[in-house]
């Protein structure tokens, strides 16, 4: 089965943030009929409805209140980083603040990963800085640890905030260390690495006892086999029970 894409809510076809609060306030129980005034003035004023979600989108609240992490699933991490940037990577992620700003130094990331040296943490994060995942905000010193920016495309901790890319690109143009390693535009290096998937991601449905359940699928690609052999296809093998 291919991928699927979920119906919108015919209530809510923008996918309006504004506008499903104003649905969810309804289907609670506030009052129907102010409400109602201001979903009519969303239809009638659409340019200022999305004025709105842009703003509703872009509020920035304290760190301690922020107690999730998003991270893209467009990327093959694996397919693009070694093992151990995708560790690195994952440890900064989890430890950086709204913004995508993390002060950290090498000690650090050798204790938060137990990846062995710091000659690991370095080339990780090398790697890193030439395929456009992080940048250098702040240079650290003896006294204190770089600052980084974790690219807004890869993973954020809180709403999105569109000018984080803008930022982050402009970043790279700075080099980490001449004598250690030499990129002019890693955002080149990025657009390549992206278009790299080997598998796509769709739906699918299952009929339970307890009623229909939806799921991320992994589909497999197609391959070229020889003539006469049997084609691969999207549907997943059967796996045997256990």
């Amino acid at each position: 089965m291919g991928s699927k894409q979920i119906s919108k809510n015919p209530e809510n076809r923008e996918c309006s943030s504004i506008k499903q609060v104003l649905l969810d306030m309804k289907s609670a129980g506030f009052s129907s009929d102010a409400i109602k005034i201001l979903l009519d003035e969303c239809e009638d004023y659409p340019k200022m409805l999305a004025e709105a979600d842009k703003k509703f989108s872009s509020h920035k609240y304290p760190h301690h209140s922020i107690v999730f992490l998003k991270i893209t699933n467009k990327i093959e991490f694996f397919n693009i980083l070694s093992p151990k940037a995708v560790i690195v990577l994952n440890a900064m992620c989890c430890t950086m603040n709204t913004g995508n700003l993390i002060q950290i130094t090498q000690d650090d990331l050798l204790n938060i990963t137990n990846l062995g040296n710091k000659k690991t943490i370095k080339e990780a994060l090398m790697e890193l800085l030439e395929k456009g995942f992080i940048a250098i905000r702040l240079k650290g010193n003896t006294r204190r640890g770089t600052v980084y920016m974790v690219n807004p495309l890869v993973a954020r901790c809180g709403k999105e905030i569109p000018e984080l890319e803008k930022v982050f690109w402009t970043l790279t143009g700075t080099k980490y260390d001449g004598k250690i390693t030499e990129y002019s535009n890693p955002h080149d290096t990025w657009k390549e690495n992206v278009k790299k998937r080997t598998y796509s991601i769709g739906y699918g449905k299952q009929d339970t006892t307890s009623g229909e359940i939806r799921f991320g699928k992994i589909n497999e690609p197609k391959i070229k086999t020889k003539k006469g052999s049997p084609e691969a296809t999207d549907e997943p093998k059967e796996e045997l029970p256990i």
